[in-house]
């Protein structure tokens, strides 16, 4: 019975078309990246998190001299230097669609990117760099594709932030977005 299972399989993965082997293989993808999302806080116990980037705030699609001219005012009216931002993690953004792996922890500085929740609405975290951090902790955010501040990126508070970008994966959050569209 075996072998016969076995044999049809074959016969059935030989026959298929070019597009049937390129469905079943993209579905066998995004079904292993839903496990992996869906599973690592588990594994490690809510310290270590993934987050797909969904909208363009953070995005630079520039190299960083042609950032910097567009958008390097804000930084340095706000006390942060084209040396200081170059040395940033991260310092180039991430795009629509790219993986951030977030790490609890509570030790952040000026130019870390953290995953928040707005204090008004916890259902989508933003994803934005450290511009400021005041004596009570208080943190100020800010998207790198955005000129200004907006309101939900300031007064942050420490129960309010979910973790650290610690890495980037390209691209591999767009299953997930067409997903979430569908």
């Amino acid at each position: 019975m075996q072998k016969k299972t076995k044999k049809y399989k074959n016969q059935m993965w030989q026959r298929s078309s070019f597009l049937v082997r390129a469905m079943i293989i993209f579905l066998i993808f995004v079904a292993g990246i839903l496990i992996i999302f869906l599973n690592l806080p588990l594994i490690f116990r809510g310290y270590l998190t993934l987050t797909v980037v969904e909208s363009s705030s953070m995005s630079h699609q520039i190299d960083f001299n042609e950032y910097w001219t567009a958008y390097g005012n804000w930084y340095e009216e706000n006390n942060i230097s084209k040396q200081q931002f170059s040395e940033f993690p991260l310092k180039n953004g991430f795009n629509k669609g790219d993986v951030i792996i977030v790490w609890k922890t509570s030790e952040l500085k000026i130019g870390d990117i953290i995953t928040f929740k707005k204090a008004f609405d916890s259902k989508k975290p933003i994803i934005h760099r450290i511009v400021s951090i005041d004596k009570q902790g208080i943190i100020q955010t800010k998207g790198d594709n955005t000129r200004n501040q907006s309101k939900s990126e300031t007064n942050i508070t420490q129960n309010q932030i979910i973790g650290k970008a610690i890495l980037k994966i390209p691209l591999l959050g767009w299953p997930k977005i067409w997903l979430d569209n569908l």
